[in-house]
């Protein structure tokens, strides 16, 4: 019994000398507060940064990009300075070649082409083919100056020609049930009930308002309008 007793003290005294001995292991879990802890590649710069410890912004261009394209889509377009093959600023001659080839207007040559009454101001009147109904092109000094088209009302509407100038030309600068109005430095176009669009230059638009023979151009044009009813 007492050999027993011995034995079992023995082995319990190595037992404490071997784990008095054996070295401690600190693990991440039992590493104090204030030290972090990485997984930092010795002698390697840290994930997601360039040599420099500057972030990759490698993606950044295709983004301004993305932001530039969207900005632009956005931006109305410019307002047409003419319609289809037809420019203000022409010269006759050109005005009636381009009226020839045109195929949304029946023009028939010199018949088409008349004076204003009371002046020296050259007019153009066509019929058109589908969905223009009639047109005018009025010159000043030789040079065209307004267009306006008086369209098909069995094939548009109002609402529709407003839905898409607007969405194509952005808001109009003045607006009232009975028209609305775009403006550039080069054109001033209208939208006209009950369905009339106008292109008149900008620069002998303004130079007429300042004479005041814009309003006379105007009531002669009306007055031909009139007087084809009979």
């Amino acid at each position: 019994m007492g050999s027993v007793v011995r034995t079992a003290l023995a082995g319990l005294f190595i037992a404490v000398v071997m784990f008095v001995a054996a070295p401690a292991q600190v693990t991440a879990q039992d590493a104090p507060l204030d030290e972090t802890v990485t997984d930092e590649v010795p002698g390697g710069d840290p994930a997601g940064t360039d040599g420099g410890g500057e972030a990759d912004d490698e993606e950044a261009p295709a983004t301004d990009a993305a932001d530039e394209e969207t900005v632009a889509a956005e931006q109305p377009a410019s307002l047409p300075t003419g319609f289809s093959s037809v420019e203000l600023g022409m010269p006759v001659d050109t005005v009636k070649d381009r009226l020839r080839a045109d195929s949304n207007f029946f023009y028939r040559g010199d018949p088409d082409v008349t004076l204003t009454p009371d002046r020296e101001q050259q007019l153009i009147e066509v019929e058109g083919t589908f969905f223009v109904e009639r047109a005018f092109f009025q010159f000043e000094d030789e040079e065209l100056y307004i267009i306006i088209l008086q369209l098909n009302r069995s094939r548009l509407d109002y609402f529709t020609m407003y839905t898409e100038l607007e969405g194509k030309y952005g808001e109009p600068v003045f607006f009232e049930p009975s028209q609305v109005v775009w403006e550039s430095e080069d054109v001033r176009m209208s939208l006209e009930k009950p369905l009339t669009v106008k292109y008149v230059s900008r620069p002998v638009f303004d130079s007429l308002v300042a004479s005041g023979e814009m309003e006379r151009s105007q009531r002669d044009l009306s007055r031909e309008d009139f007087l084809e009813q009979f």
